[in-house]
């Protein structure tokens, strides 16, 4: 026999004797009660199944399961922290599953809030579990993470999920809504309405991603630690935290970070940060020492701080990166939409509107590293130290920038720069975009190695009809003629966000 012959037998053989899958066993609940777990449901039918009995089961089933929740709302009852057998307190998952309900406004887990459980409503030991299509809500009476609590070696992915009306202790806890010190991706969901004393909405300790998603509403009531974040505080210097297209919006904090503290670095693209209030500083974000937030295509506006930096606050040593973005309508207790004792970096940003007790748009420490280019101030700035200007800058009304480059343009009428309203005119954030003639249009020096703007599009573009393509200051390149106002004298220069860019 041919030894080929032999050889491509034997390999037929051995792919034959590997054992197949292990296919999921699926549970599904039909009881909206929590009595005592007393019996293992059954895989493929639903028979007077409990939500606690499923995730027992599952937990003692080999292989990834599936425990599918209906419509409905199901309270768990029995009280009892401090065990991780799900036979009381919170769901303990000890074994890879996916959870999957009807839809987040269908299917509600409810701890029933202080006095009921008394324990937050998932704890993730160790294992992948998937949760798509509920809401979890009304965890309480534990120091940390009221919702969820995803464990360090643990993978949890959240879709299409609201995590609401959780509460971590008030006075000295973290992670109202959820603590992550695993791998965290949370897509198409909500965390709303969720508090503690840090980390009112989410403590990423972990590598977290977050995307198309609202973070709305949470509160960071203050206590002990300083490093409060009433969003989301990103608490581990090791990873990163990850915001794509999504909103962090309404959360509050008593010191730092409104919308975000990082005490770990951050990424963020294509977002929004709107009426955060942080206390002390940094009312969308704070930075602190030593820490890196990156902010591309991004918009900040309505944010306010009791203190400084009422859209960014960069503390001494912490570094902010920030391209194509816009930061409008923050208002400062006392300086700065953007405050710096740190190192800041702007690329064509629009910062305009602000309001202050002191300077309106940047404020700077003699300590501080700060750069420049091709970026709109309207507004006014206090620097302790010369800024690194790469030219194409505009100041407007005045000169306190200390804008130095011969590209540089001070001292420029309002009616020059000519700013239309803040709207959503393209791309995932609000941006403002110059109208035609504003000096803002094919006058930056040089255009930005992503050759791109806030809204996507690409740079440069010919705006303004001179002959030759160039880009445009700020954080918006706009077309050759491009009108999305209604009044040519400029009438829609309020708030328009609930005006129909559509024909009807």
């Amino acid at each position: 026999m041919p030894r080929l012959f032999l050889a491509l037998l034997a390999a037929a053989l051995a792919v034959h004797a590997v054992a197949p899958p292990i296919e999921a066993s699926v549970f599904e609940v039909d009881r909206f009660d929590d009595p005592f777990p007393g019996q293992n449901c059954a895989s493929g039918v639903a028979v007077d199944c409990s939500l606690r009995e499923a995730v027992i089961t599952a937990n003692n089933s080999a292989g990834p399961d599936i425990i599918v929740v209906p419509a409905g709302t199901y309270t768990l009852t029995r009280s009892g922290a401090s065990e991780d057998a799900s036979v009381s307190g919170d769901l303990d998952f000890t074994e890879a599953v996916r959870i999957e309900g009807a839809g987040m406004v269908l299917t509600i887990i409810d701890g029933g809030g202080p006095g009921v459980l008394d324990d937050r409503i998932v704890d993730i030991h160790g294992v992948e579990v998937e949760i798509d299509g509920l809401t979890i809500r009304g965890g309480s009476g534990v120091t940390s993470a009221g919702g969820i609590s995803n464990n360090s070696g643990s993978t949890l992915t959240l879709t299409d999920t609201m995590i609401t009306a959780n509460q971590a202790d008030t006075a000295a806890g973290w992670g109202g809504g959820m603590q992550t010190a695993g791998t965290c991706t949370i897509t198409n969901s909500v965390i709303h309405d969720n508090e503690a004393s840090r980390a009112g909405g989410i403590d990423a300790s972990g590598p977290t991603t977050i995307q198309d998603s609202r973070i709305t509403d949470n509160r960071a009531l203050g206590g002990a630690a300083d490093w409060a974040g009433g969003g989301i505080l990103a608490f581990n210097p090791g990873s990163i935290t990850r915001l794509i297209r999504t909103v962090v919006s309404g959360n509050t904090s008593a010191s730092l970070g409104g919308g975000l503290h990082a005490w770990g670095p951050v990424e963020i693209e294509d977002s929004t940060f709107e009426d955060n209030h942080a206390g002390k500083f940094g009312g969308g974000i704070s930075i602190p020492a030593f820490r890196t937030v990156t902010i591309k295509r991004s918009s900040f506006f309505r944010n306010t701080t009791d203190g400084a930096g009422s859209a960014i606050g960069v503390e001494t040593d912490g570094t902010l990166e920030i391209t194509n973005s816009t930061v409008d309508m923050n208002e400062a207790g006392e300086d700065g939409a953007i405050a710096v004792e740190g190192t800041a970096s702007l690329t064509n940003v629009t910062i305009s509107r602000n309001e202050a007790r002191g300077a309106t748009a940047v404020i700077t420490s003699p300590s501080s590293s700060f750069t420049i280019g091709n970026t709109i101030l309207e507004g006014s700035c206090t620097l302790g130290v010369q800024p690194t200007s790469l030219g194409g800058n505009i100041e407007s009304p005045g000169s306190t920038c200390m804008l130095k480059e011969a590209t540089d343009q001070s001292e420029v009428k309002p009616r020059d720069l000519d700013l239309g309203p803040l709207g959503y005119f393209g791309g995932y954030s609000a941006s403002r975009l110059p109208r035609p003639g504003s000096v803002a249009i094919d006058n930056a020096d040089g255009c930005p190695a992503s050759l791109e703007d806030q809204r996507g599009g690409t740079r440069p573009i010919d705006g303004d009809g001179a002959g030759g393509a160039a880009c445009d200051v700020g954080a918006a390149e706009v077309l050759l003629d491009e009108y999305p106002w209604l009044f040519a004298d400029g009438f829609e220069t309020g708030d328009t966000f609930g005006w129909s860019n559509s024909s009807p």
